[in-house]
């Protein structure tokens, strides 16, 4: 009886194996394609950097770039910075009336608590 659970976990043990071995073996194929594709990619770089077409100068903004770009720059940051002024005051005001109103700022209580004589 033994013999028999033995072949199964050979049988077994080679089925696994073959799957293995298949898995690899499409890996390897699918790692060639690849490295295929590369090649010819360097291929075609290397061609077209053969090429005496001149690159056009690369666009940097900046303290290096443009005068204009950096106007734009210093323009839009400088607006940002009033509308984010004014958005933090306008919270501060809603804020200091909200206090206000809870009788937190000026000492006073607030006119909603009401307190009665004791009896």
């Amino acid at each position: 009886m033994w013999w028999l659970i033995w072949v199964v976990l050979v049988l077994a043990a080679l089925g696994v194996g073959v799957l293995l071995a298949l898995r690899l073996w499409r890996q390897v194929k699918a790692l060639g394609r690849e490295a295929r594709g590369l090649s010819d990619a360097a291929e075609r770089l290397e061609r077209a950097g053969d090429d005496d077409v001149p690159a056009r100068p690369r666009h940097v903004p900046g303290v290096v770039g443009e005068e204009s770009t950096l106007d734009r720059a210093r323009a839009t940051r400088e607006r940002v910075k009033v509308a984010r002024s004014h958005q933090r005051q306008g919270r501060l005001e809603r804020s200091a009336a909200r206090w206000r109103r809870h009788g937190l700022l000026d000492g006073t209580p607030a006119p909603s608590v009401v307190r009665r004589p004791a009896d």
